[in-house]
């Protein structure tokens, strides 16, 4: 599932790509509750003005005494960069909102979102350090990237689909009318971690007008983030051009 080396794949013209979420999650800071989000908000205004809280996210769910830890939103004017704060975990998200999409790796001498969200880590990082005397102790990292394949836009019709994403078919022997659905999740788990693809069509009442490819990596304990996330980055990208073997005819390469 992990790759030794980063493999190098095409730089698309106009990748589906919808969102990327990169995430860290380390041992938990108990001092770290709404409050002390708040300062750390505070210090973060100007670059996202917009906030939110929503209940934290947690691996297991048991019964807890106190307070049900919360999760901060920080958002650019744009909606385009979100950071996601709680007590165990880091998350940046960049979400299409119709300009280009920045890359994940540096390309050309531009940072790209891998770049973007180390910066943003250590800034979180720095500011435990200097509130609890700690910096955080890594337990994982998480990457995730979703693409929208659109019909009318990327496809024609169900035969094209099927063309352009050969696994859509795999019941295609069995199918008699329009209304077909498509919903598979693939899992592989490894010594170093999981790689989870899940591809899904998304209906109009009972055609489907898009398909939606979510893959999602994690990769354990390291110290090393630049190299885990490039790893994980690696095998979303196999998975997407396997699953889309027509992508450079249909998206565009962009030359050197």
């Amino acid at each position: 599932m992990l790759y030794e080396n980063e493999l190098t794949f095409p730089e698309l013209l106009k990748p589906p790509i919808e969102e990327v979420v990169c995430g860290v999650v380390f041992d938990s800071f108990a001092e770290l509750d709404a409050l002390l989000l708040g300062v750390y908000w505070d210090s973060r205004a100007v670059d996202f003005p917009k906030r939110s809280l929503q209940p934290a996210l947690m691996d297991d769910i048991g019964f807890a005494m106190g307070a049900f830890p919360m999760r901060a939103f920080l958002a650019t004017p744009d909606d385009q960069f979100v950071i996601q704060l709680q007590h165990d975990r880091f998350f940046m998200n960049w979400r299409s909102t119709g300009g280009a999409y920045p890359r994940f790796s540096e390309k050309h001498g531009q940072g790209g979102l891998l770049l973007r969200a180390l910066g943003e880590f250590e800034k979180f990082a720095s500011f435990l350090d200097s509130r609890c005397k700690r910096r955080p102790s890594i337990r994982r990292i998480e990457l995730t990237k979703i693409d929208v394949l659109r019909r009318g836009e990327q496809w024609r019709d169900l035969d094209d689909l099927v063309q352009l994403v050969p696994v859509t078919g795999v019941f295609r022997e069995i199918q008699h009318s329009e209304s077909r659905e498509v919903n598979l999740r693939f899992v592989e788990r490894g010594p170093e971690g999981v790689a989870i693809v899940h591809v899904a069509t998304l209906m109009d009442g009972e055609v489907p007008n898009a398909l939606r490819i979510e893959g999602r990596c994690i990769v354990t304990a390291t110290s090393e983030l630049p190299a885990a996330f490039t790893r994980a980055n690696t095998v979303l990208n196999d998975a997407f051009f396997k699953l889309i073997p027509e992508a450079q005819a249909r998206f565009g390469v962009r030359g050197n």
